[in-house]
């Protein structure tokens, strides 16, 4: 019974603190080294914590920015992550429009050295992705990242992007 209180009240404050607690623990972790690391854990009942944060750069032939930083932290036993993500791309050049951030959903699955995970997004002043499909790959122990947005208008290509990042895990 404990256990999936514990777990839950993990959840929803993960939730509560919204972007801004996304972005702290993307803080904490940069003061890291960049390689894979692994958070002290004393949770019960075999709850885990993943935070996936990089600078990606566009696989060539795809679609979307040159480059995109992504943010992602999900919770919970290792065949059932839950948790929520951002996008943003830095800053361009002028006169370049630049791209909006994205927020969104994560679900998914921690097997072996590698987490998957899929969601959708929830805002963006980018129209067509919300609602798009959102697909993180990470490997835990070379923190080599992809990022895939399958925007709902498909006249906009699929935005593919990968490149090494920090993963931190317990």
């Amino acid at each position: 019974m404990l256990q999936g209180v514990t777990r839950y009240s993990s959840r929803r404050a993960l939730l509560r603190a919204g972007a801004a607690g996304v972005l702290g623990l993307g803080v904490s972790s940069a003061s890291r080294s960049a390689a894979a690391q692994t958070w002290p854990t004393n949770r019960v009942g075999g709850s885990r914590r993943v935070h996936i944060d990089g600078v990606l750069d566009r696989v060539p032939g795809s679609g979307g920015p040159a480059r995109l930083a992504v943010s992602v932290t999900v919770d919970g036993p290792e065949d059932a992550l839950c948790g929520s993500g951002w996008t943003m791309a830095p800053p361009p050049v002028a006169p370049a429009v630049p791209v909006a951030p994205i927020y969104f959903t994560q679900v998914g699955v921690l097997t072996g050295d590698s987490v998957k995970l899929v969601g959708r997004g929830l805002f963006s002043s980018i129209v067509p992705c919300v609602g798009a499909e959102i697909e993180v790959t990470a490997g835990l122990v070379d923190g080599f990242i992809t990022f895939r947005c399958m925007c709902v208008d498909p006249s906009i290509p699929d935005w593919r992007l990968n490149g090494v990042g920090t993963v931190v895990h317990d």
